[in-house]
């Protein structure tokens, strides 16, 4: 029952009735309000009427090894994200250039480009942008990843199960989201 509105949750006096409701005579007693139509199962919205509706979270993947990419695409886009999986700097630099995102996953060592270039283009580009990097060395396993990329929100093991890197993704996208809300 939870998320869903029922006529009961406003418990009143049988002999009152709300402010504003329509009284109908009832033989032999006193008048009634009106039954209300059942709506006991008419989910609860987040959105009012002015509000646009929720888009997908933007994701862009710059993975050099091409089928654990497509794995974390997929996985992604089966939880509501939008992602974009790409193989090197030139095509993530020309994503970013062309596209607003809320996410990026970067693999520290990529076969074609940089990945710091990456994220320092991404920082230029779009400042609310987090940029989670994925590696399967110890390189920067001592924490100074953050001091040489400022939008770094996380560095985690590219052997990592893909819905902890979606957990990561939904996390630090919803503080983007927010960010970018307070900015227009």
């Amino acid at each position: 029952m939870i998320g869903f509105r029922r006529r009961y949750d406003r418990m009143e006096a049988p002999d009152e009735a709300p402010p504003g409701a329509n009284l109908t005579a009832v033989p032999g007693g006193k008048d009634q309000p009106e039954a209300a139509p059942d709506d006991r199962s008419e989910p609860l919205s987040n959105a009012g009427p002015e509000e646009e509706p929720v888009s997908p979270m933007r994701v862009l993947i710059v993975e050099s090894e091409t089928q654990l990419g497509w794995i974390w695409k997929r996985h992604f886009d089966r939880h509501g994200s939008a992602a974009r999986l790409v193989h090197g700097q030139e095509a993530a630099i020309e994503c970013l250039r062309n596209e607003t995102y809320d996410v990026i996953v970067l693999d520290l060592v990529l076969t074609e480009g940089s990945a710091l270039a990456i994220a320092d283009f991404a920082n230029y580009r779009q400042p609310s942008t987090r940029v989670i990097f994925v590696t399967n060395t110890s390189f920067f396993s001592d924490g100074s990843i953050f001091q040489h990329a400022t939008n770094a929100c996380a560095l985690m093991n590219s052997k990592a199960p893909p819905s902890d890197i979606a957990a990561m993704v939904e996390h630090f996208g919803a503080e983007a989201r927010q960010q970018n809300a307070r900015l227009k």
